[in-house]
């Protein structure tokens, strides 16, 4: 930095300025004093000199304060905002300048980031006094209540969360981040539930009603944005559905009459259709459940292979 220097040579140019005038003064009142003249008020040259010191000394007594924002792998975050000393930058400065020694307050924010608070002694040890902050991710806890169709505790459904799945009855998903994640509900014996969930800046539960297979009633055929074909079948069969311009997110499950998971498929899908071959010869004869969820809309079919 060449604000030391800077400074240095300022208090160096004062110093010999004020030697100078000094000097010069010196020889002034001894000329007065041979001449036997009355002696004069100082001159102006003597109060600049003054002025010129005390500028420079309280300047050398200022010091730069600069914040270094990282998050806990060590990467630098160059868009937090700091507050220091009541004074805010905006977000990405973090030098404050022309500092006097003493204690101040400050605070460090950035959104999806636990914020810092905290206080920093100033001292004349340097020049540049530097101010290193690690920010942690916020995270939440994200817990589910599972239900039946009469409001009763399901104590014992497994739950997927982003990818991970818990133990049985273990409902309690910990150190989420903000964002938007997939989730599913299961337990033998119920149609297997499949949504989506948002974290913003809170903890959240999520409400989750498991309905019984055989409680189910199979949606009639007449529905327009699904086409299942042929059926019965011997395991090789078409699914076609017509998609609303918003809708994306697609899971087919097939389940057995007792209701466990013997088949699950998800995708993304765009436009406005979507068609797959499913090949389920591996599967026995008899009835079973195919559960076709995109996004919002739901629709349970008989399927018969023979």
């Amino acid at each position: 930095m060449r604000k030391p220097f800077l400074q240095f040579m300022t208090f160096t140019l004062v110093l010999l300025i004020s030697v100078s005038f000094s000097s010069f003064s010196q020889l002034n009142e001894s000329a007065n004093l041979s001449k036997t003249q009355p002696k004069k008020t100082k001159s102006s040259a003597t109060y600049l000199d003054t002025y010129i010191q005390q500028l420079s000394v309280q300047s050398c007594f200022l010091v730069s304060v600069i914040f270094e924002v990282e998050d806990l792998s060590g990467n630098p975050i160059s868009d937090a905002v700091v507050t220091f000393n009541e004074s805010e930058n905006i977000a990405g400065d973090y030098f404050f300048n022309e500092i006097e020694v003493g204690t101040y307050a400050f605070s460090v924010k950035k959104a999806g980031y636990i914020s810092v608070d905290g206080e920093v002694i100033v001292n004349l040890e340097s020049s540049e006094h530097f101010v290193g902050i690690t920010l942690l991710v916020e995270t939440f806890t994200i817990a589910f209540n599972v239900v039946d169709a009469q409001e009763n505790e399901i104590a014992d459904a497994i739950v997927t969360f982003n990818s991970v799945a818990n133990e049985p009855g273990n409902y309690t998903f910990e150190g989420i981040e903000a964002g938007t994640y997939n989730y599913r509900v299961e337990k033998d014996g119920y149609i297997t539930v499949e949504s989506q969930a948002e974290v913003i800046d809170q903890n959240i539960t999520i409400n989750v009603t498991l309905s019984i297979v055989t409680s189910i009633t199979p949606t009639q055929l007449t529905e327009q944005w699904i086409s299942l074909y042929p059926n019965p079948n011997t395991g090789q069969f078409n699914i076609e559905l017509s998609l609303k311009p918003t809708e994306s997110n697609i899971s087919i499950t097939v389940l057995d009459t007792t209701g466990r998971v013997v088949y699950r498929f998800q995708v993304t899908a765009e436009g406005e259709t979507f068609s797959k071959e499913l090949q389920l010869s591996f599967l026995s004869k008899g009835m079973y459940y195919i559960h076709v969820q995109v996004d919002q809309r739901t629709v349970v079919k008989k399927l018969i292979i023979k």
